[in-house]
């Protein structure tokens, strides 16, 4: 990603139209500049200049799931049917009762590169008062995990799917109100790691320092004992 960014503030310096590309879902980045119209390719991390879009499936052999470009102002444009040919999810979240959720927070994750879990960062995805929420992705293997938050606690489920491009996939989730699908506000979390790392790095070197004054006092009597003797 370094490399992306580094080009593009540099040919954004130069007065020229440049975005950065971002495929989070199969972890790279590269750039594009607009030049006599047309959006050329430029990776600087591989190097690569003027591939054809589908180079990134194609080179790397796998699925592109989700792309999107962005501008230097902070812009960002939806470019997954650019590199790829994409597939309808129609997601539904429903309650206990069958009822419909509205604004749950619907995430998706990438298994396409070397079958890990990667988020698909920047796709918004909330659902409306019918409970749904559609998002074209492009085919591979994929987990998505509904949140509605109520204050600072909320409940979730998640679902693994396999998508064909072309084809539409319908996912249905059930929310539970169980200690099972229990989960907390994200604030809370950042707060709790943020908190809880400085003070377990520090009641380690503590116990650290402790256990240290316990091995040098042992090795001091043993030393007195064998001068004595």
């Amino acid at each position: 990603m370094e490399y992306s960014l580094l080009f593009r503030e540099i040919a954004n310096s130069a007065n020229l139209t440049v975005r950065s590309v971002h495929n989070l879902g199969e972890d790279h980045n590269w750039d594009e500049v607009l030049i006599n119209g047309e959006w050329i390719i430029v990776d600087s991390s591989w190097p690569v200049f003027n591939p054809t879009p589908d180079f990134y499936e194609v080179k790397r052999k796998l699925n592109v799931s989700y792309v999107y470009g962005e501008y230097p102002n902070g812009t960002i444009v939806n470019l997954t049917e650019r590199y790829t040919n994409t597939s309808l999810v129609k997601i539904l979240v429903l309650d206990e009762n069958n009822k419909p959720i509205e604004y749950a927070n619907i995430q998706f994750y990438s298994f396409n590169l070397n079958n890990q879990e990667r988020e698909i960062k920047h796709l918004e995805c909330f659902t409306d008062k019918n409970g749904s929420c559609n998002v074209r992705l492009g085919g591979g293997k994929y987990k998505v995990k509904a949140i509605k938050l109520d204050g600072l606690v909320g409940y979730f489920n998640e679902v693994s799917f396999e998508l064909i491009e072309g084809e539409t996939k319908e996912v249905a989730m059930v929310l539970k109100k169980d200690l099972m699908h229990i989960t907390i506000h994200p604030f809370i979390q950042r707060i709790g790691t943020e908190i809880l790392a400085p003070i377990l790095g520090f009641t380690w070197l503590f116990f650290l320092y402790l256990l240290m004054r316990k091995v040098i006092v042992a090795f001091n009597n043993l030393k007195h004992r064998s001068i004595k003797t």
